[in-house]
């Protein structure tokens, strides 16, 4: 389903009990799960067209981009924020700041799993939205002496906004967004 480019194909995340293509985009504990068939246990479990991979990879490389920076740098110096996001992440530079000012950096706790889907509705040649239900343990901490506090996984919604610009997809926007979580 994705390419071996986007990451190493494993065969467990937390939190996940579907079969699908799941690989882990950080070693420190981000996963991407796209299952094969739903899970009638629980309904944010989505399946894929082929047509979707190519959003959804972009989708998954930008938010490795982000949880690297966050978990590292806390900026969006990455030449990859420029390829996977429209405002090269410009979007997270106040709170990367804010959380640089207060000392703080991201921790993947337990794990993180993204579980995107699209909403084939509003989706165009050039245009698509992604809803992602994940399964979030990630905090910021405090860079010197701060412990992260892990926990089970919380659903988490998401929603971003995705552009075709020179025949890449690009994250445009993202946010919250409780309904993406059913």
């Amino acid at each position: 389903m994705f390419s071996d480019a986007l990451g190493v194909k494993v065969d467990s995340a937390p939190g996940v009990h579907t079969p699908g293509d799941t690989r882990q985009l950080l070693p420190e504990g981000l996963y991407i799960h796209i299952a094969w068939q739903g899970d009638p246990n629980d309904l944010s479990v989505f399946t894929a067209r082929d047509e979707d991979i190519p959003i959804l990879e972009a989708y998954a490389n930008a938010s490795r981009t982000f949880h690297e920076a966050a978990t590292t740098t806390v900026t969006t110096a990455s030449p990859d924020f420029a390829r996977y996001y429209t405002d090269a992440g410009a979007q997270y530079e106040e709170n990367f700041s804010a959380a640089r000012d207060g000392g703080y950096v991201g921790n993947l706790g337990d794990g993180i799993v993204l579980r995107p889907y699209l909403l084939h509705d509003e989706t165009s040649a050039s245009t698509a939205v992604v809803l992602d239900c994940t399964l979030d343990d990630g905090e910021f901490v405090l860079r010197n002496g701060g412990a992260p506090d892990p926990g089970p996984p919380q659903r988490k919604g998401l929603v971003a906004t995705m552009r075709l610009v020179d025949g890449q997809w690009k994250v445009e926007a993202t946010g919250p967004e409780p309904g993406a979580c059913l």
